[in-house]
């Protein structure tokens, strides 16, 4: 997945980010941190066989047609690329930031 920023405008939107997040009293960003975390643990469970799942929905298929796939890689990258997609919407949604500061918040704490 292409990230659409350059590391340098990422790292500037992060230091505004820990600003913005600084405003928030401790208790709203721990609850907006459980939200996020629940949303990323449903969309990318810890067990293969969940993710294989979600995935196989994701595209329409069954579980077992997504095994057999010979583009099996691929479909998952499709699916983790959506899920991605998503991330940077509900942290823009729940943190109230701007695109680049999302994907600031996923490069420099998932995806780095």
């Amino acid at each position: 997945m292409k990230i659409p920023y350059s590391e340098f405008e990422m790292q500037i939107a992060m230091m505004k980010l820990n600003d913005k997040l600084a405003e928030f009293d401790k208790a709203t960003l721990e609850q907006k941190k459980q939200e996020m975390q629940a949303f990323t643990d449903s969309l990318m469970p810890k067990k293969r066989a969940e993710q294989n799942k979600l995935t196989a929905e994701y595209h329409g298929i069954s579980v077992k047609q997504l095994m057999a796939s010979p583009v099996y890689g691929a479909l998952c990258n499709e699916y983790k690329e959506d899920c991605i997609r998503q991330f940077v919407e509900m942290i823009k949604e729940k943190l109230e930031t701007t695109d680049l500061e999302a994907w600031a918040a996923i490069y420099f704490t998932l995806l780095r």
